[in-house]
């Protein structure tokens, strides 16, 4: 289990948050991978002035290993907040973030596992959360 400091600012609307990710009974192996990212820096290639205080929450569920909740954990909240569509137009920028991600899982899924039965096996599953502070 995680658990980070809490927030000092009397501005800030998260003031802690854990997370927590275990083997379970019947796997030998943890597959879960978890992304934290607070309040995220506007990208340097975004042109607009405007840049929300944006956190970034999400737990990939691994299936049958790791290649894609690893995968999923380093490049989509990349690919969302890189997409020209976020901030303005989140689920837009999200769908199009997730075909991104796909189309590489895809590509990697090739080159790593020739047995076409392999490459079916293996994926994740994704519940997240960007949050938006209110102005």
């Amino acid at each position: 289990m995680c658990i980070r400091d809490r927030s000092y600012s009397p501005l800030d609307y998260i003031k802690a948050y854990a997370s927590n990710s275990c083997v379970g009974v019947i796997r030998k192996n943890n597959e879960d991978r978890i992304v934290v990212e607070v309040k995220i820096p506007k990208p340097t290639q975004k042109e607009q002035s405007y840049w929300p205080e944006i956190s970034y929450f999400a737990v990939y569920d691994g299936h049958s290993g790791v290649t894609c909740s690893e995968y999923l954990q380093h490049l989509l909240h990349v690919y969302l907040l890189n997409d020209q569509q976020f901030p303005f137009y989140p689920k837009e920028a999200l769908m199009s973030s997730f075909a991104k991600a796909e189309q590489g899982l895809m590509n990697i899924s090739c080159l790593l596992y020739t047995s076409p039965s392999q490459r079916d096996q293996r994926g994740s599953r994704m519940p997240s959360s960007a949050l938006k502070k209110k102005y």
